[in-house]
């Protein structure tokens, strides 16, 4: 009954993701842009724009879509936490209040925090990080968890820290997934060139913004019988001229915009 169940599940976690790919090829079908504009003529006109781009790569990489649940079994992460307060368990997050040492902390990039969390299976995400605006003496950062050797960029797995200079304490949000899975066979994903020149060409950007180098990762695309489906999308990091900061998306695959 079990093998049956699992069967099923497998069967409609498919069923989902071909339903979910057919509706996205079809909004991008309807899409009046020109993506047959030649490569060399959409970089040089971003220049013409001011728009500050990074140096790009044209490799691909090969990934493919996945699944995975909510891991809502935190508690025994709290203790590996030092100078914990308290914590709960709440939406599927670890929540956790500490104190710092005054000396070293966890969202500040000290390498002996960072080496730690790092061997829970996150990894330090710079651009998530940098994209979080925090005042005064905080500081913040993202760690994402690693799925099938990828970030996970999504907030489903992502553990951020959040830490009071002054006060020297901070706060924690661990999520973390399990059940990982592999769906479907691997694929070339896009290069970091094609999805910067996608996002131009669906007027993303705009003259004067500054673009960061790109992260290819996995965020969540759909969600079917208590787990998310997960798709490979490129993240950038989009500065405009006012200064304000913007997490840019793309589909990995397809090269439409992820909102």
């Amino acid at each position: 009954m079990q093998f049956k169940r699992m069967l099923i599940l497998m069967l409609g976690l498919f069923v989902a993701l071909d339903l979910f790919l057919y509706v996205s090829w079809q909004q991008g079908f309807q899409n009046n842009v020109d993506v047959n504009a030649p490569s060399s003529d959409i970089i040089q006109e971003m220049k013409k724009q001011n728009i500050t781009l990074p140096r790009v790569s044209q490799k691909t990489y090969e990934m493919s879509y996945m699944a995975a649940e909510s891991d809502t079994n935190l508690s025994g992460s709290a203790r590996l936490y030092g100078g914990m307060l308290n914590y709960n368990i709440k939406d599927g997050a670890l929540n956790l209040n500490f104190r710092g040492d005054g000396r070293g902390s966890l969202e500040s990039g000290d390498s002996y925090y960072r080496a730690e969390i790092e061997k829970w299976g996150y990894q330090y995400n710079h651009l998530l990080s940098q994209a979080k605006d925090v005042h005064g003496g905080q500081t913040y950062a993202a760690y994402s968890q690693t799925a099938l050797g990828w970030p996970v960029l999504a907030k489903t797995g992502l553990l951020e820290v959040t830490y009071d200079r002054t006060s020297h304490q901070g706060t924690v949000v661990q999520h973390r997934l399990s059940a990982v899975e592999r769906l479907r066979e691997s694929e070339d994903t896009i290069s970091e060139q094609a999805a910067i020149e996608d996002l131009y060409r669906y007027n993303v950007l705009n003259s004067g913004d500054k673009l960061s180098t790109g992260e290819l990762g996995y965020d969540v695309a759909d969600h079917y019988d208590g787990k998310d489906i997960y798709q490979p999308v490129w993240l950038f990091l989009n500065t405009n001229k006012n200064g304000d900061k913007s997490l840019l998306k793309v589909n990995a695959f397809t090269g439409e915009q992820v909102s």
